[in-house]
């Protein structure tokens, strides 16, 4: 999703949010069904990607609420209390909305601060990742499992196909 920031929060952070920033612009987003073209029945509106992808996901609809740069807030109105989560490059990350820190440094601190340390957290998710991938010093944890084909057929990857293919050709 491009380096965008999805913010989904409850009604009364939304609103603190709204009121206190000075850089938050009202974004009222896109309607969240359409009219099929026999105009019988109403279909899911997917030019909000995010908002589909939430609905689908969580089983919850989330509201447009506006945005502040390239953060952009929505409202789910079946969260409660502090609780925000945020979402970039797939990934969601659970906050809460921190009263204290805003009262003290202002609402767009804490919103600079909320996306320094998302870009924290997934920079060392990508460093931890990068660092599987390139053990292979470790041969056994890079060799295949030849019965996943067929006790996991969904989380089979190549090097357990390639030692299938390696024991079937020995029993041949």
């Amino acid at each position: 999703m491009d380096g965008k920031y999805f913010v989904v929060a409850p009604h009364s952070v939304i609103s603190s949010v709204k009121s206190s920033s000075k850089y938050f612009r009202v974004n009222l987003g896109v309607s969240l069904t359409l009219e099929d073209t026999k105009g019988e029945d109403r279909l899911d509106n997917d030019k909000d990607r995010f908002a589909f992808a939430y609905r689908k996901y969580k089983g919850s609809i989330c509201l447009s609420a506006g945005e502040v740069g390239n953060m952009h807030f929505y409202t789910d109105h079946t969260l409660s209390g502090n609780k925000i989560l945020i979402y970039k490059d797939f990934e969601e990350f659970e906050f809460n909305y921190d009263t204290l820190y805003i009262r003290e440094f202002g609402t767009d601190a804490w919103i600079g601060k909320i996306m320094k340390e998302v870009d924290t957290k997934i920079q060392e998710m990508n460093v931890k990742v990068s660092e599987e991938s390139s053990d292979v010093s470790n041969p056994v944890k890079n060799r295949g499992d030849r019965s996943k084909v067929f006790t996991n057929p969904g989380q089979v990857r190549y090097e357990d196909l390639k030692e299938y293919l390696a024991s079937k050709r020995q029993k041949i």
